[in-house]
């Protein structure tokens, strides 16, 4: 058990250290753990797991590391396995299973040439990223990479041994590091900064866009961006500039990407270029489509809120950043008390001109509700047939009565 010299102040990290061995963990965690003990074999809870249960944080997810061989685990736990290259096995909902392992090379930036069983606990928390992810724990005690327990009371983010070595082995690290302290905060150690700052500039060219996109997903949860341009993030993910916006940032991962863009980029084509960069899903590019181009017609607030009662692909999107920036309204999409069939029954409009009609009404109950009445629709509809008549048809008469 490494058991290091706790910083002055800092004893509910190191009480919470003390009790990681008898701490309570989800009933199939354990079931993984006694599986592996009745049969011989070491097993940890490692990753991320120890940091948050230290920081009083949300595990999500669980990461245990297991001297068995891969073959028993294979047996145990049949069924596809993405991390099999790297020894992980997949061992239950939202729990990983790793080989102790030393990582042997790395040639393309991102991962290991090959892998080989590790010795110890100790040698596979040597190959890891950062101090406060180096910490391993079970019934029997807890063991650390050097410099993890001050690091994690203080919070402090440091590469487990040489940062320029860390970083060029995978570059995605650069970019976990800022995203990591935003989730979590804490400081960024200066030589680890610095070394990841050097390394930024190869991140787009090892690292694909599928992984980065995830991590700037993650990334719209913070509410600290400090890291990210300590870091100088826009170097990777191509934004522009950074301005301050009128309105808070607001809830939604959706509408903070938006909110994101909005920093960045003066221009529409330019947040709509940036889209076509990046692999966003068909629906979050039409969503954020839709939405971006009310905004960066900059309404006012009370256009924003029409917006997001009109139902269209980014009207969750609209209402978030209305809610945010305080608007008390109802946001709740609004559609006409008359449908297109009224029209159709009611006006014999078709074509481009039932399109108009339809369109200026439910702009109409959008901007106010209040009017979304059948009996004021009837009134209004009368006068726009009226008022946009052909000139070559007799005027409306004026009867319709949408019933």
């Amino acid at each position: 058990m490494n058991q290091e010299r706790m910083p002055t102040g800092d004893e509910g990290t190191l009480c919470r250290w003390q009790r990681l061995p008898a701490v309570e963990l989800p009933a199939t965690v354990v079931h993984v753990l006694d599986r592996l003990a009745a049969e011989g074999y070491q097993a940890y809870v490692v990753g991320g797991a120890p940091r948050n249960l230290l920081w009083q944080a949300p595990v999500m997810d669980w990461d245990l590391a297991t001297d068995a061989p891969l073959h028993r685990l294979l047996a145990w736990y049949p069924g596809s396995h993405p991390g099999l290259p790297f020894g992980t096995v997949r061992a239950g909902s939202h729990i990983d299973l790793t080989l102790l392992r030393e990582d042997l090379g790395y040639v393309d930036g991102r991962h290991p040439q090959a892998i080989r069983p590790a010795p110890s606990i100790e040698s596979d928390l040597a190959r890891r990223d950062f101090t406060v992810n180096s910490v391993a724990f079970n019934r029997q005690g807890v063991w650390s990479a050097e410099g993890a327990l001050p690091d994690l009371a203080r919070r402090i983010w440091r590469t487990v041994g040489d940062p320029e070595e860390r970083f060029h082995q995978d570059a995605l690290r650069v970019v976990r590091l800022a995203r990591l302290a935003m989730t979590y905060g804490g400081l960024l150690e200066p030589g680890t900064l610095a070394a990841a700052r050097r390394e930024r500039s190869r991140v787009r060219s090892v690292v694909s866009r599928e992984r980065l996109w995830g991590e700037l997903w993650k990334m719209m949860a913070a509410d600290d961006w400090a890291p990210y341009d300590q870091v100088g993030l826009d170097t990777v993910y191509g934004r522009i500039g950074r301005r301050r916006l009128a309105w808070p940032r607001p809830q939604t991962t959706e509408a903070r990407v938006l909110y994101w863009l909005m920093e960045g980029f003066d221009s529409l084509s330019g947040a709509l270029d940036w889209m076509g960069e990046w692999p966003l899903s068909r629906r979050q590019r039409v969503r954020l489509a839709f939405a971006a181009k009310i905004l960066w017609a900059r309404p006012d607030l009370e256009r924003i809120a029409a917006a997001a009662r009109s139902p269209g692909p980014g009207s969750a999107i609209l209402a978030d950043i209305a809610r945010s920036a305080g608007y008390a309204g109802g946001l709740q999409p609004v559609r006409p008390a008359l449908t297109a069939q009224d029209v159709v029954s009611g006006w014999s409009l078709r074509g481009a001109r039932l399109g108009r009609a339809l369109g200026e009404m439910q702009r109409l109950v959008a901007e106010d509700p209040s009017r979304n009445q059948p009996a004021f629709l009837v009134q209004w509809l009368n006068a726009w047939v009226a008022a946009t008549q052909p000139r070559s048809q007799h005027p409306a008469d004026g009867s319709g009565s949408g019933s």
